[in-house]
């Protein structure tokens, strides 16, 4: 389990299984343009002492280069959370392959970080607490990540990167975590 430190904000997609828990906890429609969800979470941190959030989590499936929160993130619209700036310190994608390797899938958590000013986390692989259904994480926390996960900053660079234990999809269908025990799907 990953401790995320508040101020927190979560906007979490009902289309994904769990659910994180910050101060500022936000279900998204799935119509919810980014100008939207943008203004909720510039809300959240006017609500702060200091106007600022130190974390916000992304709960949504993903893929490179898309993340399914609201009518969806792409590296073409992200520059609309730049009403953000300086009010966010980090934001943790908890999606899929947000960060993949391939061009077009690190672009999307780079462009975030620009348009935002802030540190951007990541992972470059399936998460497997993301297809486990009805997985929620106790409040101000979120699970370990699975496989590379990279940390964008500021400007868009790679600035950390971190291996966790990866998931995987074994010959008969079922997720594992590397010599853990088969999850049912």
């Amino acid at each position: 389990m990953i401790t995320i430190s508040p101020p927190h904000a979560a906007l979490n997609d009902p289309r994904q299984h769990k659910r994180f828990r910050m101060r500022y906890s936000y279900v998204v429609g799935a119509t919810e343009s980014v100008a939207a969800m943008a203004e909720r979470l510039r809300h959240a941190a006017s609500l702060t002492p200091r106007g600022i959030l130190a974390n916000v989590v992304i709960c949504a499936h993903g893929s490179p280069d898309s993340v399914q929160l609201g009518a969806g993130l792409t590296r073409g619209n992200v520059a609309g959370f730049g009403v953000l700036r300086g009010k966010v310190r980090k934001i943790w994608v908890t999606s899929c392959q947000t960060a993949s390797t391939s061009t077009a899938g690190r672009s999307l958590p780079a462009n975030l970080a620009r348009a935002v000013g802030c540190y951007v986390v990541a992972a470059t692989e399936t998460q497997l607490s993301a297809v486990v259904s009805g997985w929620n994480a106790p409040y101000g926390m979120i699970g370990d990540y699975e496989g590379l996960v990279l940390t964008f900053g500021p400007t868009g660079r790679i600035v950390r990167r971190r291996r966790y234990a990866s998931a995987y999809r074994d010959d008969q269908g079922r997720w594992h975590r590397n010599d853990e025990r088969p999850v049912p799907l």
